[in-house]
């Protein structure tokens, strides 16, 4: 005898086990506390006042940002907050910070020059994002124009 187990039940189990997803207060309070995190480690890391040392600089903080990134974007989502855009614009910074990397490490000023510009535009892209999605503390994802305090 074949015993049959109504949809509803199936549906019930299955739905118990796929979780909720966040509210939005939550997401932004988890997004919030990782880049709060973060911050303090690359505050701790002196910007350098010269092009030259740029290449020692990135050195030390890209590990440091592409963590942050990766841990917002695999934060449980909600519906009711795109973070995409957001993580498309800390790829541009990322993007820029490297090519700041390998200028400075070859020694081409203006590939650091070029570089901090291109940053500078897609840190203030990235700024607007975390505002308009209230991660407040996601701004200043660029440490080249992070400010503290």
């Amino acid at each position: 005898m074949r015993r049959v187990v109504p949809l509803a039940a199936v549906a019930a189990l299955l739905s118990g086990c796929a979780g909720s997803a966040p509210t939005r207060e939550e997401f932004t309070a988890d997004a919030n506390r990782v880049c709060r995190e973060h911050a303090k480690r690359i505050a701790e890391e002196r910007r350098p006042g010269a092009l030259i040392l740029f290449a020692d600089y990135t050195a030390k903080v890209l590990p440091l940002l592409r963590k942050q990134r990766d841990e917002v974007a695999e934060l449980d989502r909600t519906p009711d907050v795109d973070v995409e855009p957001l993580l498309e614009r800390w790829d541009e910074v990322l993007d820029a910070l490297e090519r700041i990397d390998r200028a400075g490490n070859a020694g081409e000023d203006i590939g650091i020059v070029m570089g901090l510009r291109t940053a500078n535009a897609a840190g203030t892209k990235a700024d607007a994002v975390a505002r308009r999605i209230d991660v407040d503390d996601c701004v200043g994802f660029n440490p080249v124009t992070r400010t503290t305090g």
